[in-house]
C-alpha cells in the first residue's frame, strides 16, 4: 500500500511529542504492547539497520518475531513486518479502519496512529519479540510506551535540533530518555564527553550499560565489494563476521544488534547457534544502505540524510571506489536537513552531480539547489526529475559510478524508475 486517504489526512497534524495522547490511545486498547519482548531502538544513524539486523537474528532463531521501522521507502507496509513478511494491504486496511475511531477520539498524530497499529498488529500475531525503532529522540516519541528489558543507542549527533535541542548533549538526553529501570542498554556512542553523560544516566537508573570499544569489541576489519570482514568479540563470545552491509558504520551497527541478541539470549535462556547467526548476518539484503541496484551502470542507494550520514557515506564511497571511477550524484534533501553542507560533503568525492526533488513538503526546489551548487562552485547538469536523471544514467553516464542519496523521501520514486528500466531490459 502506497497511500491511504486517512494517513494523507493525519499529515495535516504534523508533529506533536509527548506520551499522554499514546498511552491513552493504547490503554484503550488493552495495552498490547505489554505482551512481548524485545527492543527498543533510537539514536541518531543507524538505528534501521541495528533493528533489521536485530530482528534477523530472533527470526532466524525460530522465534515469533516483529520489527517496526520508520519511514517505509516503497511501501507503508515495510514498517510491519512478522516473521519476515509484511502487512498485507487487506490487514493493514483492516486495522486503519478498526483504530480510526481511537485516533480521532485522541487526536493522534500520523506517527502515533502507525505505532499504535504495530503494537496492536503484533500482539494480535502473537509474537515473543517485536523490534521497535523509535521515530525520532525518543523521550517524548510514541514508541517510548513500549518497555522492553533492552534499549541500544546507536549514535549521537546533531539533527532535529528544533525538536531535540541544538547540541549534542542536549540531543542525548531526549535519546537516553528511552533508559528504565534496569535496563541493559548497548551502546554505539563513541564521543567521550557523552560516553560519561550516558554512564551518569545509566548509573542513576540502575541499568547496565555496555558499550562498543569498552565492553565488546570489533577487529580486523576488512572490505572488499561485497562485504566487511571482522572479528567480534564479547563475553566469552567470539566470531568471525561477513557483514554485505558496507561501510565502517556498520561494523557498530552490527556489533549492536549481536551484543543484544546475546543479551536477550542471557535475560530469556534464548537459544545461540553461532553458525546460524554468521549464516544470517551473511545473508542481510537491506535496501538503502549502501545497496548496489545496478552493476551495469553501478548504480549505489545510500538514505544517508543528514551530516553525520553523509560524512559516513563519503567515507565509504573513497574506500569502496578502488577503480577510481567518476562519481556521479543523484542528489536530492530537505530544505531543514542543512543541503548546502550535504553537498559540500559530497564534494569531496563526487564529481558531478544532478538534482532532483522528492515529494516531501520541505523539498529542497531544484532552482534552491542549483543556487548551493554554483556557491560552492560544483559541477552539475541540468536538474530534472528521478525518471530523466536515470535515464541519464543508462545513456550517457555508464562508466561512472552513481550515487543516489540525501533523502530518503526520493527512494520510493528511484525503485519505481529502476524497475521500469529493468522491464525495459536496460539493467544488467
Amino acid at each position: 500500500m502506497k497511500r491511504h486517504p486517512y494517513l494523507e489526512q493525519l499529515k495535516t497534524r504534523g508533529i506533536s511529542l509527548g506520551l499522554e495522547r499514546m498511552y491513552n490511545a493504547l490503554q484503550s486498547l488493552g495495552n498490547p504492547q505489554k505482551y512481548y519482548r524485545g527492543s527498543l531502538i533510537a539514536g541518531t544513524n543507524g538505528k534501521g539497520s541495528t533493528s533489521y539486523i536485530l530482528y534477523s537474528l530472533l527470526h532466524k532463531s525460530g522465534y515469533n518475531s516483529a520489527l517496526y521501522t520508520s519511514p517505509h521507502i516503497k511501501e507503508i507496509n515495510e514498517r510491519y513486518i512478522v516473521n519476515g513478511k509484511p502487512i498485507s494491504d487487506s490487514d493493514l486496511n483492516n486495522y486503519i479502519d478498526d483504530i480510526r475511531g481511537i485516533s480521532e477520539k485522541f487526536n493522534l498524530t500520523l506517527f502515533e496512529f502507525e505505532t499504535l497499529i504495530a503494537f496492536k498488529y503484533f500482539y494480535d500475531q502473537k509474537v515473543d519479540y517485536s523490534i521497535v525503532e523509535v521515530g525520532m529522540g525518543g523521550r517524548l516519541d510514541a514508541t517510548n510506551c513500549f518497555e522492553p528489558e533492552i534499549k541500544i543507542i546507536t549514535s549521537i549527533s546533531r539533527d532535529h535540533t528544533e525538536f531535540l535541542g541544538d547540541t549534542e548533549e542536549e540531543i542525548l538526553l531526549e535519546k537516553a530518555g528511552i533508559i528504565k529501570n534496569k535496563n541493559t542498554v548497548i551502546s554505539g556512542v563513541w564521543q567521550r564527553n557523552l560516553v560519561e553523560i550516558l554512564e551518569r544516566i545509566c548509573y542513576e537508573r540502575d541499568a547496565i550499560l555496555k558499550n562498543y570499544t569498552t565492553e565488546f569489541f570489533t577487529y580486523n576489519i576488512t572490505q572488499d565489494t561485497e562485504y566487511q570482514r571482522f572479528r567480534y568479540e564479547y563475553k566469552d563470545t567470539r566470531l568471525d563476521i561477513e557483514l554485505p552491509l558496507i561501510g565502517r558504520h556498520q561494523v557498530c551497527n552490527c556489533s549492536n544488534a549481536i551484543t543484544a541478541f546475546l543479551e536477550l539470549s542471557d535475560r530469556f535462556g534464548l537459544k545461540i547457534d553461532t553458525n546460524m547467526l554468521r549464516d544470517t548476518i551473511r545473508g542481510l539484503r537491506f535496501a538503502g544502505r549502501f545497496e548496489i541496484v545496478s552493476k551495469n551502470p553501478l548504480i549505489i542507494i545510500d538514505g544517508a540524510h543528514n551530516i553525520d550520514g553523509m560524512t559516513h557515506l563519503k567515507e565509504t564511497l573513497s574506500n569502496y571506489n578502488r577503480e577510481k571511477r567518476k562519481i556521479l550524484c543523484i542528489f536530492s534533501s530537505l530544505n531543514n536537513k542543512n543541503p548546502e553542507k550535504k553537498m559540500e560533503i559530497l564534494s569531496g568525492v563526487c564529481d558531478y552531480f544532478i538534482f532532483v526533488e522528492n515529494p516531501h513538503p520541505l523539498s529542497l526546489k531544484k532552482e534552491e539547489a542549483i543556487i548551493l551548487a554554483q556557491k560552492l562552485n560544483l559541477r552539475y547538469f541540468e536538474a530534472m526529475d528521478v525518471r530523466f536523471a536515470l535515464e541519464k544514467v543508462f545513456s550517457q553516464f555508464k562508466d561512472y559510478l552513481t550515487i543516489i542519496t540525501g533523502s530518503l523521501y526520493t527512494l520510493e520514486r528511484v525503485y519505481e524508475e529502476l524497475e521500469r528500466l529493468k522491464a525495459y531490459g536496460r539493467e544488467q
